[in-house]
């Protein structure tokens, strides 16, 4: 075409003309060429984190956000993750996963074309997906499946294929189609080859230009029905377009420009003979894709120059990869590839400027160890193998050729290493200026270089005994400071010419220095003269008085907790910033700093970690630019650290580092301002003034919503409702139930170019106070236990270089409150209160007058719960006294037991011993209801004038044994033989006893307890000493107190329950005494208790009745009750059920000896012997097999057969919760084990004589109460029936047993059992007395007519009604009248 097109032009210039016109344009066509490529220094890379290779399409929408149309679906890229649409079993998901075409509508939804599945739309609010084929419904439905190009026109949409052009009409929402069009492609291209469209392109007139593989198509009419269309037609292949400078290019078998000639044709210009399968356009570059890559061209004055060809290839250029599609974003292209996944070109943006070896002149080894810049700005750099690289003379800034080598080869050969580097300026020397030292290895450790002749001098034979030397400090033009690898500190002395006159060495031998360690990694002479030693132990300070002492004094500073220790000790570099602060890198422990230098000598020291925004606790170097911000190399990149405001920017290998991790102490700062840091790959270089910040803001969004770690989608229904109705990026509120309150929001910020340095904050407004800082390994807000409110989430975003968003995303949380908290609740709470308010003022009102029995019953409930807790509290007070008497007891038994030659005299004082602690513990029990009032305050002293002298001598006695038994010797005196005083013998005995048993206890082996009574006016005072063990003085003021125990140091206390000192003190106080303690620790202890002397005409006269009944109890014994049992003619029948069988035995040993006693072992058992037997009464266990005593109570009571038999219940069960539930069974009595014969004999004995008299009772009154019979529901229903029955069949003088029994249901015999078990009356007589008490009744009322009473009651003879009647009542029916009518 291009031969065509300049074959019709005329041109009337010479050949010479045309040449110099060529030549001309060709040399500024080349300039400017030439600047365009050194301006274009884009890289290719691949993009990792995308999994897919094959990729059809690339597309960069409106949010940022990267499409990918793959053979797996739909992928959406941010730069650091994916997230793939694929085929769902949900109707809402994509047509297909073979994508071909990806773009999107003004409304932002994303459209995409498949292989032979139709269209698929992404709602990007909603995250559903609308299928477009020819199978969907009508308002979705599309006349073809296959697609190889479209193009969405607002609310059009132009699909074109290899067999036709269609164009849809889709709705205001760009969702339903209201109307379709096509045409074949034949009737556009009438050529005999396949037609295809490749691309659908709009121009700016909006025009729609078709790219067909024969050729290019524009379509004039484009709104019209595509029969009539209007179009003009060019040949050629156009696979894509794109304008260029207003001008339209075209990609295919050649890149094309459009033109038009004189006729206003339109036709293809090549521009160039390459190649394109796709193309795009931006400032003045236009890329091209095809097989072999991605090229980049200028396009000028209608020219295209190549800029740069960028290879799609993998496995170090071998297998190259077809692109596919381009997409331009800013300073980024996106290049999709078949088999090669996503490529990114870019401009590298390097910040720092990287240099290693690359040719000879360049860096001899790339492990950097140190980097020296002298005072003629010559750089030195020692290297690991590499010996001293160097740049002098006009190649200082000359890092890629400009290098010299010197070789410090040591031994053996490969050992070309150089640690440190430093200058020393020789004044007074006439052989040299100065020398460069170099630290270096085995076996040379320190040489000297004259840099003007840059030749080594030859070592000192000093320098051979120093080890490795890793850092060096020149004092002044004669002293140099080394510090070295496991040989301490060297100070070296030299002469006016550099050479070494003297080494001293300082090291961790105390007598030596005593450095806290001979490892020293760096060493610093400030700007005041004063020494500071870094080690891999600590710090070292020698102040400047002390640097030419020979015995210099050392300041060592280690690793500790306080202000004046260090944080870390592990140090690396020492620094001085230009303010005088002391900086100090370290391993693990971040950067540790100070100011200043008491005069103590004593340093504070601060440090910044991780904790306060440092990336990493390892700071490996350090330097400080012009406007004082440091920069620090770590393991995790460079930092820039600016002390003023604290904040911190990282840059890292992406951003040209040789590597993220850099060597220990190796940097340097030029004269010019310019910095060098170093490491295994190389050296960076950069000037501070030159590193901007990055102003590019990341997007930022909300990517998820988790509720107790399930993921919410749009539109799904969790917990019965919709939480999102869009997409969680979309949405701006969410409403979360009470139960939903927990819950995590993840977020992602993309930033193509520096993802993984955006930094993010979030905070949930009305909980958090402050803001929460998070990086990018951690994008998640996570909550739990929310209270129910509302709130707002806030995130934001910032770049590397701390530049954030002007506005976070917001996102509001509505957590509803509990269904039963909610405002409807409360409102119906405050309805209900007042309602209840006024029901019970209503209810308070009608049983006001009922308020005094009801106070009196729950008093009475009340006081049996206190009753049962004193119970409980006191068994633990009242353990402490029985131990005693146990004591007293078991001794003389064992005695007894072992001793064979004991006379009688001695057994028989044994025995009373044992009875008489066998009464103290008799009496014990007796008095624990009495413990209670003691508590309460509330308690009676029996007070009784009593010899006190005899009566505590007595209770001493009985002392004797237990202290023979421990070898302790008991001592009494007593200033008179008789003291009379009133006191309570029962509570002093408990004095006497707890204090003499305290004293025998504590005192050892040969140890002396005396008990002493001295008599003075008004008191007495009882003292009991011993030689024990004492109490110290820091306790005697607790000694007193309830539970006090004394510590375990002295073990005292330590088997009691620590209430026996207490009990003393308050049964002392009782009598209106006091008690005290004296005692010295080791050395015993007094026990004091004053009692006073009471008159013994005092003593009430109320008190004295007390004494007199406790001297003469009334005791009621078993052979009573026996004995009234055997006066009486009944024989009962017990029924025991027990599972136990020799406590059945037992129980039935009680009653068998006069009574029928019937045994059952489980209440099923004790059911059917009740039913066959009818026993008098029942005694029963309530924990059995089968059947337990509740069920067999609740069974009895509900069986008419034997309901009307009382039940006793055993258990062992004595809560009044079990007991008021066997009650409530319709117990008769309730006995708690252990129980005592007599009781149980007594308490059956008194259920079955009430019963007895209830049922005379019942016969003697003329009127029928038949609850006086039985109290149970079933027994008082049935009688209640009977009187009934009989009562409506009172005149019938034909009424008997038998109609009775039909009437009722029951037969004749179990109605006589029933009735006699009742009333203890056949059914005959029962008719009888009912018809008798009847006819009474009537008499009473005043119906005297003795005939007319005698037929109401069923007596047809009236004779036998007077014998019956005088029988029944003792006088004859007209004597009762008489006695009735007077009585009136």
């Amino acid at each position: 075409m291009i031969s065509n097109y300049f074959t019709s032009a005329k041109f009337n210039f010479s050949k010479n003309h045309i040449l110099f016109i060529v030549l001309l344009h060709f040399s500024i066509s080349q300039r400017w060429y030439a600047s365009s490529v050194q301006e274009l220094n884009y890289e290719i890379k691949k993009v990792k984190d995308i999994a897919q290779l094959d990729i059809r399409d690339v597309f960069k929408d409106s949010k940022g956000f990267l499409w990918l149309a793959t053979s797996d679906g739909l992928v959406r890229y941010n730069g650091l993750d994916s997230k793939i649409y694929r085929v769902g079993k949900s109707e809402n998901t994509i047509g297909s996963n073979m994508i071909r075409k990806i773009t999107e509508d003004k409304w932002g939804n994303i459209w995409v074309s498949t292989f032979g599945k139709g269209l698929s739309k992404l709602d990007i609010k909603k995250e559903k997906f609308t299928n477009y084929t020819m199978e969907s419904e009508e308002d979705y439905r599309i006349e073809t499946n296959d697609i190889s190009s479209f193009l969405i026109d607002d609310h059009c949409v132009w699909i074109g294929n290899w067999d036709r052009l269609i164009r849809v009409q889709l709705d205001d929402e760009n969702d339903k189609i209201k109307g379709s069009t096509s045409i074949p492609l034949s009737e556009i291209d009438h050529s005999l080859h396949q037609v295809v469209v490749q691309t659908i392109f709009k121009g700016k007139g909006n025009e729609i230009w078709l790219g067909l593989n024969t050729g290019l198509v524009r379509i004039n009419n484009s709104l019209q029905d595509l029969h009539l269309i209007d179009y003009d037609k060019t040949s050629g292949n156009v696979s894509d377009m794109t304008y260029c400078e207003e001008q339209i290019i075209t990609s295919g078998e050649f890149i094309s420009l459009l033109k038009r000639n004189n006729q206003s044709e339109f036709y293809l210009r090549d521009l160039t003979y390459n190649s394109g399968q796709t193309i795009a356009y931006q400032d003045g570059v236009l890329w091209v894709g095809n097989r072999k890559g991605v090229f980049a061209y200028t396009y000028h004055q209608q020219q295209l120059q190549l800029l740069k060809h960028f290879q799609t290839s993998s496995n170090n250029g071998k297998s190259h990869h077809p692109v596919t599609s381009i997409s331009i974003d800013k300073n980024q292209v996106w290049v999709a590839t078949t088999g090669g996944g996503v490529y990114c070109i870019s401009d590298p943006n390097r910040l720092f400027e990287h240099y290693q070896q690359t040719n000879k002149n360049s860096l001899f080894d790339d492990h950097i160890k140190a980097i020296f810049e002298d005072s003629k700005q010559n750089l030195w750099i020692g290297t690991e193998i590499g010996g001293l690289n160097y740049l002098i003379g006009k190649n200082k800034y000359n890092y890629e050729n400009g290098f010299g080598q010197l070789s410090v080869k040591n031994y053996p050969v490969g050992n070309n290493r150089v640690y440190a580097i430093a200058e020393q300026h020789l004044p007074l020397s006439t052989i040299r200026d100065r020398l460069i030292w170099l630290g270096t290895t085995f076996p040379t450790f320190l040489v000297a270089l004259d840099p003007n002749t840059m030749k080594l001098l030859p070592q000192s034979p000093l320098a051979k005994q120093l080890g490795f030397v890793f850092d060096i400090e020149v004092q002044n033009d004669s002293v140099l400071w080394l510090g070295t690898y496991n040989e301490g500190l060297w100070r070296l002395e030299t002469n006016q010419n550099g050479e070494i006159r003297s080494a001293q060495q300082f090291d961790s031998n105390k007598e030596n220095g005593g450095l806290t360690s001979d490892i020293i990694r760096s060493i610093l002479l400030d700007s005041n003269g004063n020494l500071f030693i870094g080690t891999d132990k600590g710090l070292n300070f020698l102040p400047k008085e002390e640097l030419p002492k020979q015995h210099p004094k050392i300041y060592t500073f280690r690793e500790g907790k306080t202000k004046y220790d260090l944080p870390s000790e592990y140090l690396l570099k020492i620094f001085e910033a230009k303010n005088g602060t002391i900086w100090i890198g370290t391993i693990g422990g971040g950067l540790i700093h100070f100011d200043a230098i008491e005069e103590d000598k004593r340093i504070v020291f601060n440090a910044i970690t991780t904790e306060e925004g440092l990336v990493s606790n390892s700071i490996k170097s350090m330097e400080e630019d012009e406007k004082g911000c440091l920069w620090l190399s770590s393991n995790q990149g460079l930092i820039k650290y600016d002390p003023v405001s604290h904040k911190f920017v990282n840059y890292y290998e992406s951003d040209g580092l040789q590597a993220n991790e850099f060597e220990d102490l190796v940097s340097c700062r030029r004269k010019d301002g310019q910095m060098l840091f170093g490491g295994v790959n190389g050296l960076n270089t950069f000037y501070p003034s030159q590193i901007v910040n990055d102003s590019t803001r990341p997007n930022l969004y909300f990517s998820e919503l988790q509720i107790l770690n399930e993921t919410i989608a749009p539109n799904k229904k969790y917990g019965q409702r919709v939480i999102l109705k869009n997409s969680i990026e979309h949405t701006d509120k969410i409403n979360l139930s009470h139960s939903q309150n927990s819950f995590t929001l993840s977020f992602e910020a993309f930033q193509f170019n520096s993802q993984h340095k955006v930094k993010f904050r979030y905070k949930l407004e009305g909980f958090d106070e402050k803001w929460t800082v998070t990086r990018n390994d951690s994008r998640q807000a996570k909550y739990t236990n929310i209270p129910a409110g509302k709130y707002t989430l806030k995130v934001n975003a910032a770049n590397s270089d701390e530049v954030w968003l002007d506005q976070p995303i917001v996102l509001e949380i509505n957590i509803a409150r509990h269904p039963l908290l909610s405002v409807w609740a409360l409102v119906l709470y405050g309805c209900c209160f007042v309602f209840l308010s006024g029901f019970i003022f209503t209810i308070y009102n009608r049983i006001r007058k009922q308020k005094r029995e009801v106070f009196i019953a729950e008093l009475e409930k009340k006081n049996a719960e206190e009753a049962a807790q004193s119970k409980l509290r006191f068994f633990t007070n009242i353990s402490h006294e029985f131990r005693t008497p146990l004591t007293l007891i078991t001794i003389p038994l064992d005695r007894l037991i072992n001793a064979i030659d004991l006379t009688a005299n001695e057994r028989n004082q044994q025995l009373k011993i044992i009875k008489y602690n066998a009464d103290l513990m008799l009496r014990l029990v007796n008095q624990i209801l009495d413990f209670r009032k003691l508590e309460q305050n509330k308690i009676q002293l029996s007070m009784q004038s009593i010899n006190i002298v005899k009566f505590i001598n007595t209770i001493f006695d009985g002392f004797q044994p237990l202290a023979e038994n421990k070898e302790v010797t008991l001592q009494f005196t007593a200033e008179q033989d008789e003291i009379n005083m009133s006191f309570d013998p029962d509570f002093l005995e408990k004095i006497v006893n707890n204090l003499l048993s305290n004293a025998i206890k504590f005192t050892p082996k040969k140890g002396v307890v005396t008990l002493a009574i001295q008599s003075f006016q008004n008191k007495v005072l009882i003292k009991v000493s011993d030689t024990g063990i004492g109490i110290n003085e820091n306790d005697q003021q607790h000694l007193f107190k309830r539970y006090f125990q004394k510590s375990e140091r002295n073990k005292f206390y330590r088997n009691g329950s620590g209430i026996g000192l207490n009990l003393i003190k308050n049964l002392v106080e009782l009598h209106n005494g006091t008690i005290e303690v004296d005692s010295e620790e080791g050395k015993g202890a007094t026990f004091k208790v004053y009692l006073p002397k009471i008159n013994e005409g005092t003593i009430t006269e109320e008190l004295s009745k007390e004494m007199y009944i406790e001297e003469a109890p009334q005791r009621f014994s078993i052979e009573t009750i026996k004995d009234e049992l055997l006066t009486s003619s009944n024989k009962y029948t017990f029924l025991i059920v027990e599972d136990n069988e020799e406590l059945r035995a037992t129980i039935a040993s009680i009653f068998n000896k006069n009574h029928r006693v019937i045994e059952a072992e489980d209440g099923l058992q004790g059911h059917q012997q009740c039913v066959e037997h009818l026993p008098d009464i029942v005694i029963s266990d309530v924990m059995m097999p089968k059947m337990n005593g509740l069920e067999l109570l609740h069974t009895i009571k509900n069986d008419l057969k034997v309901s009307h038999i009382p039940v006793i219940l055993l258990t062992a069960k004595s809560t009044n919760e079990n007991k008021i539930e066997g009650l409530m069974e319709g117990a008769d009595a309730y006995v708690s084990k252990p129980f005592d014969q007599n009781v149980l004999y007594s308490m059956a004995f008194s259920i079955l004589k009430n019963r007895e008299r209830l049922i005379e009772k019942f016969d003697r009154e003329i009127k029928i109460n038949p609850s006086l019979i039985s109290k149970t529901a079933p027994d008082v229903a049935f009688i209640n029936k009977i009187l009934s029955i009989i009562e409506n069949n009172l005149d019938d003088t034909s009424f008997n047993v038998d109609k009775l029994a039909v009437e009722y249901g029951l037969s004749r015999n179990h109605l006589n059992k029933k009735i006699k078990a009742l009333t203890g009356e056949t059914t005959v007589v029962f008719i009888r007395n009912i018809r008798l008490k009847h006819a009474a009744e009537l008499f009473r009322n005043g119906n005297t007519n003795i005939s007319e009473v005698t037929w109401k009651v069923g007596y047809s003879d009236l004779g036998t009604f007077r014998k019956r009647f005088k029988e029944k009542f003792g006088v004859s029916p007209s004597e009762f009248v008489q006695e009735v009518e007077r009585k009136v």
